[in-house]
């Protein structure tokens, strides 16, 4: 066994990139594909990359109320790999694979060594990641795995104009695929400009290095916005709707919130209190210092929906930070001794993993869809849920009206018939522009002919969506029949 062992850490040392981006994309593969479609971020996000490849346009048919950069790589992905939830799929191991394999560089670049470094993004992976890879393909994580990117590109020594001009342009890519996050990211880059110890002038160069590109990138994008006719949905959706998404849809999971303020005051605690016993000498503690100012300020991402999903984007610094400072206790208190267990703990780490993910595989190959013609090849559907999709898109296209659902299960059909309502596919406080609940009413009001499916039991409902709108619905319009789960309502002349 020591034999094994001294073999595999020489292997490691020479090829360790190598093997860690392998063992994070075994790990990822068997866990991202093996997962039943249900109505959540998954179904709605692919939904819209989904309109977008049919033709429709973005801000216009899709009430999308973030930065459009996911959408848009998601588009190309299915132009690549073909128009399925296979390819979705695909889209998400892409993404998860690059923040956990940046994470691991990371944490390189701040001294942890080699084989702690990929213990901890499998135990972060497995543990607390598996939560952002069920969220499946998805702006957060995207912007997430940019953040973790660009951090790492902070913490060179002596930062040159180059890696200024390298942050305005980071800055723009999150603030484009999410954009309170790339604020965020913009105002920790700022704070650490703030803090380097060079002349004023000098730290007014770089910040304006910054900001500038930034702005410049900012104003090219809107002048698209303009050139392609959807910059006033923008503005609706993602800037003006913004307010009513923060008013309307704040969920706080209160354990989370006393861990979130814990977890960060520890951290700040803890990294003063080494660089005061010397356990951290001055290079390490200004790249330490660097990664504990992004993680504060990502923390800021969680709200105002406290969730386990919006909780593990919004920390996943704050965890390496921890990774980092009980990395630093081990090695005070075991010395080497840690080291030598830590060789067999990635061994079993490692067979668990990819055997996990391997049996998962198998699962999902016989399991899911295999209609290549079905955008839901890859996928996996209960035979209650497709049969449902099957009946309800049967009703839409045999009916004389035009027919809407709306409900947080609308993209379910959307999807399956190639077909768009617009905001009406995704009727989430939040989500319906400037206008909110009372625009949706107005719209719902000057419709004719059509057929609108509301769920019969309000507790069906998604805690999203607007009890305000079915109300108006249910007295005003005549119901005049039901299918599946839902009423039917018809809006005469």
């Amino acid at each position: 066994m020591k034999t094994i062992i001294s073999s595999f850490n020489i292997f490691f040392k020479k090829r360790d990139n190598l093997i860690a981006f392998c063992i994070i994309l075994f790990s990822i593969i068997g866990i991202s594909l093996n997962v039943s479609i249900s109505s959540t971020d998954e179904l709605w996000n692919f939904q819209n990359v989904y309109k977008l490849y049919n033709g429709f346009e973005i801000y216009k048919d899709a009430n999308i109320i973030c930065t459009p950069l996911f959408f848009y790589i998601g588009n190309l992905i299915l132009h690549l790999l073909g128009p399925n939830f296979l390819s979705f799929r695909i889209y998400n191991i892409i993404i998860n694979v690059i923040l956990f394999f940046s994470t691991y560089m990371l944490c390189k670049k701040i001294k942890i060594p080699k084989t702690i470094s990929i213990i901890f993004v499998i135990i972060l992976m497995c543990l607390k990641g598996h939560i952002i890879i069920f969220c499946m393909a998805n702006y957060n994580t995207l912007s997430l795995a940019f953040f973790v990117i660009g951090l790492s590109c902070m913490l060179k020594e002596n930062l040159t104009k180059k890696d200024f001009i390298l942050q305005g342009m980071i800055a723009f890519l999150i603030t484009f695929t999410k954009q309170n996050m790339g604020i965020y990211y913009l105002l920790a880059v700022m704070v650490v400009i703030f803090f380097e110890k060079m002349t004023v002038k000098k730290r007014m160069m770089n910040l304006f290095t910054v900001l500038i590109l930034f702005f410049l990138l900012g104003i090219g994008s809107i002048v698209y916005f303009q050139y392609a006719g959807i910059l006033n949905g923008f503005i609706d959706y993602a800037i003006l709707g913004i307010r009513e998404f923060g008013e309307k849809n704040i969920l706080i999971n209160k354990p989370l919130f006393v861990f979130w303020i814990l977890v960060v005051g520890l951290n700040i605690f803890m990294i003063k209190h080494m660089k005061k016993k010397t356990l951290i000498n001055s290079k390490e503690y200004e790249k330490i210092k660097r990664v504990l100012i992004f993680s504060i300020f990502l923390t800021f991402s969680i709200f105002p929906i406290v969730n386990s999903a919006h909780f593990m984007i919004g920390m996943y610094l704050s965890w390496v930070v921890l990774g980092y400072i009980v990395n630093l206790i081990c090695l005070h208190i075991f010395k080497r001794e840690y080291l030598k267990i830590a060789n067999y703990g990635l061994i079993i780490l490692i067979c668990i993993t990819i055997s996990n993910s391997f049996l998962h595989c198998v699962s999902w190959q016989e399991n899911r869809i295999k209609d290549k013609d079905s955008p839901y090849y890859g996928g996996i559907l209960d035979t209650e849920t497709y049969e449902k999709i099957e009946n309800i898109s049967e009703h839409i296209e045999t009916s004389k009206k035009n027919v809407v659902i709306l409900s947080h299960d609308a993209a379910f059909y959307m999807i399956n018939l190639k077909e768009s309502n617009g905001k009406m596919d995704l009727p989430f406080k939040g989500n319906l522009g400037a206008k909110g609940e009372e625009g949706l009413i107005e719209e719902i009001s000057q419709m004719k002919e059509v057929e609108i499916l509301i769920k019969k039991k309000e507790e069906d409902m998604n805690w999203q969506e607007s009890k305000l709108v079915r109300d108006f619905i249910m007295e005003n319009y005549e119901c005049t029949g039901e299918i599946e789960n839902f009423f039917i309502y018809t809006v005469q002349n």
